[in-house]
């Protein structure tokens, strides 16, 4: 219907500029529209008629589903609602995965401890307790020491403090 439209637009436009002289071709043309838009109007009322013939062919159907959809619609909204609370539920775990995994992370020496406090420190492969102080990291136990190629710490959580977090939580 659309390019049946835009055709007719165009041959209007055409039609303006035409000369007066041209006035049979104009007529003859006119008579070839309105005869194309006869036959366009005749499918169209066609189509109409099939598409309320299949309406009518389909509302006892339609009649005996809108007594389901009360039902349906009711399932979908406990659907829509259990997946809100799924949402809601999986954004609060998610926040409380990211907070533990920023708690828990190995952090860069370039980003030192603020104040004395026992770590794990990674140098290589090897994982082990150290202490930063002065600016400088020095062995826990096994005869102390500094420590060398440290690459990242992490705060050492002992089981009484993760407790007392817990309780405070």
């Amino acid at each position: 219907m659309a390019d049946f439209l835009k055709e007719f637009e165009q041959w209007i436009k055409n039609l303006k500029s035409r000369k007066p002289e041209d006035l049979e071709i104009i007529i003859g043309e006119t008579g070839e529209w309105l005869k194309h838009s006869y036959d366009k109007i005749e499918e169209l009322q066609a189509r109409n008629d099939n598409q309320a013939a299949e309406i009518v062919r389909l509302y006892p159907f339609a009649k005996e589903n809108a007594k389901l959809t009360g039902e349906n619609k009711r399932l979908i909204d406990d659907i829509f609602r259990q997946n809100d609370n799924c949402v809601k539920i999986r954004r609060k775990l998610e926040a409380e995965i990211e907070k533990l995994e920023e708690e828990n992370r190995w952090i860069p020496v370039s980003e030192p401890p603020n104040n004395v406090l026992e770590v794990w420190v990674i140098g290589g492969e090897l994982i082990q307790t150290g202490r930063y102080v002065g600016g400088k990291w020095l062995r826990i136990g096994y005869g102390g020491g500094m420590l060398t190629n440290i690459t990242h710490w992490m705060p050492i959580i002992l089981p009484n403090e993760a407790l007392k977090d817990k309780q405070d939580g």
